[in-house]
């Protein structure tokens, strides 16, 4: 069945404006508006890192009032996670809990952020907060990877793939580098300084040496090989500091 909703309306223009901005997941949360329904979408979004839901996906619904973004949303969580209840709206200042704190200028984007810092306080005393122990949050985001959404499938394919964009962020910097040395003339690098650590490892730096052959020593993306008749970089292990 197709919806049609007034295209003059402030919210339809509002979600139908987010929705292009969030229309390509990134490697923590994406969000999308259902089929049949502009004012209910479902978003997934990765657990707090160095926490006891990192490594955890977890999926819910944001549900929006025809007066959005003058009115806050509703946030459910579907995924276990022994933070707050499942299927039950999730009681904090960006939600429709507490209108008074709600400011228009927030968004979709703003509500899944503040939702993942969240997830690390400790209001008890909210509606739908659960009190469990490190090693149960930390079991249930285990086991919400395989979880599967009625609606979306499996939600840990809602996600980019976080290693690629690691590749592509290290890639990119690699380049920069390139492109610098190109611009300058090498000295004595006798006390080598390191311009970049490396996002697939931060106990890896990249170290300029000298000009010559390229040695190649370390995680780099087959896309910067062609340059490895132009510099020489190696990398070197050494502690992160």
């Amino acid at each position: 069945m197709e919806y049609e909703f007034n295209s003059k309306s402030t919210a339809v223009k509002r979600l139908m404006s987010e929705a292009k901005e969030l229309a390509e997941p990134t490697d923590e949360y994406s969000a999308h508006p259902l089929e049949d329904n502009l004012f209910e979408w479902h978003f997934t979004m990765r657990g707090p890192h160095a926490s006891e839901f990192d490594g955890g996906i977890y999926h819910g619904r944001i549900l929006f009032p025809t007066e959005y973004p003058m009115k806050p949303p509703s946030i459910i969580l579907l995924t276990p996670n022994g933070r707050w209840e499942t299927n039950k709206k999730i009681c904090l200042s960006i939600t429709g809990y507490h209108p008074e704190t709600w400011q228009p200028s927030w968004s979709i984007r703003t509500s899944i952020l503040a939702l993942i810092a969240f997830m690390t306080t400790n209001d008890l005393d909210s509606v739908g907060a659960l009190e469990c122990t490190p090693e149960e949050r930390q079991f249930l985001a285990l086991k919400s990877r395989d979880w599967i959404c009625d609606c979306c499938g499996e939600i840990s394919n809602l996600l980019a793939n976080k290693k690629e964009v690691e590749v592509e962020v290290y890639y990119n910097r690699c380049v920069n580098v390139i492109e610098a040395i190109h611009s300058m003339t090498l000295g004595d690098y006798s006390n080598d300084k390191a311009l970049f650590t490396s996002p697939l490892n931060t106990s890896d730096k990249i170290f300029i040496i000298s000009k010559g052959p390229c040695q190649l020593d370390g995680p780099f993306p087959e896309k910067i090989i062609d340059d490895k008749n132009r510099l020489n970089i190696i990398t070197q292990k050494v502690k992160a500091v």
